[in-house]
């Protein structure tokens, strides 16, 4: 997984440092008037897009990476989802039926207890790299996020399960990378950023 990418490429990296067990990046991209692309863990590519990468677990830690190898003239959502296996919720009162902590295997061959904590507090971080440069040009952080709504309301950003991360506006290339940096309850569609 390395950040170097090839000519005209944009790599986005997530990693975090706590729980929750499963986080997966997301991109999605309207392609005309009644199509819409998503590349994610379940769709893998999508005209140049693609998740190079499964989850990747040393006891707490994860790391996805996407890259988009021909920058469309798209407007690309970029999100992050806390993925709730469905087998892990009883249906009649929607509350997690199994333990706190999930096993995970180190690189050692041993389990360790990985926290199920909130999505904002995950630690989660997407680094963004383009060809020419061997550092990220642009690193985006969870934790940064206010705790409050426009009108200044403390708003409860634990029991938000989506990241909106970015918006990448293809028509004028690599260097239009906007930082939304906002947690949801719902999924940010393509229409998000096309409203940015």
């Amino acid at each position: 997984m390395t950040p170097l990418v090839g000519q005209g490429q944009i790599r986005f990296v997530l990693s975090w440092s706590n729980g929750p067990k499963d986080l997966d990046i997301h991109s999605i991209f309207k392609i005309s008037d009644n199509e819409t692309c998503e590349v994610y863990f379940g769709k893998r590519d999508c005209l140049g897009t693609e998740l190079n990468t499964d989850t990747t677990r040393f006891g707490s830690n994860g790391v996805q990476t996407l890259t988009i190898n021909t920058l469309g003239k798209y407007n690309y959502t970029i999100a992050v989802n806390k993925y709730i296996h469905k087998n892990s919720f009883n249906s009649s009162d929607d509350k997690p039926i199994k333990s706190l902590y999930q096993e995970n295997s180190t690189p050692s061959g041993r389990n360790v207890p990985v926290q199920n904590l909130p999505l904002s507090k995950s630690n989660a971080q997407i680094s963004v790299y383009i060809d020419g440069y061997r550092e990220a040009i642009y690193k985006l952080k969870i934790q940064n996020i206010l705790n409050k709504n426009d009108n200044g309301d403390k708003i409860n950003v634990d029991s938000f399960n989506w990241w909106w991360a970015f918006c990448l506006d293809g028509n004028k290339g690599l260097n239009n990378i906007k930082a939304i940096n906002r947690l949801t309850s719902e999924s940010p569609g393509n229409q998000n950023c096309e409203n940015v």
